[in-house]
């Protein structure tokens, strides 16, 4: 949607943009590929709910599309707010918001997140290298 944006990362990111509108209570999304390449990091959160939850259906279609540019990477073990900083800041708040306690450490899974993130932005954004960093972690 903006010329100045070459590649998006998103944590758990629906792609609500996309939606443009609703019909028969069912999303509909625009039907096009998306015009940057992304990466999609998932926790244990949402990533076996992606096939569910209709604000994700394309987040979903996206997992199967090998011509897209678009990458997911999912940390197993953890809930959605381990992926932030407050995780580090405060680990009570995060189990209490995550309902559980993480099973991966946390710092593993910044500096997984972190490490990923860096190389999908290098590869993109200054065409160094290729990007293979997808998968389960």
């Amino acid at each position: 949607m903006r010329d100045d944006v070459g590649a998006v990362i998103a944590l758990e990111s629906p792609f609500m943009c996309d939606i443009r509108g609703v019909e028969n209570g069912e999303f509909v999304f625009i039907d096009e590929i998306y015009p940057v390449p992304v990466l999609n990091v998932y926790s244990d959160s949402s990533w076996s709910h992606l096939s569910e939850w209709p604000q994700y259906a394309e987040n979903y279609t996206l997992l199967s599309d090998s011509d897209a540019t678009a990458f997911n990477v999912c940390i197993s073990g953890v809930g959605h707010f381990t992926l932030t900083d407050l995780a580090l800041a405060s680990p009570l708040l995060t189990r209490i918001f995550n309902g559980q306690k993480s099973t991966t450490d946390t710092e593993y899974c910044l500096k997984t997140i972190n490490r990923v993130c860096l190389e999908f932005f290098d590869c993109y954004l200054k065409g160094e290298g290729e990007f293979a960093s997808g998968g389960m972690y």
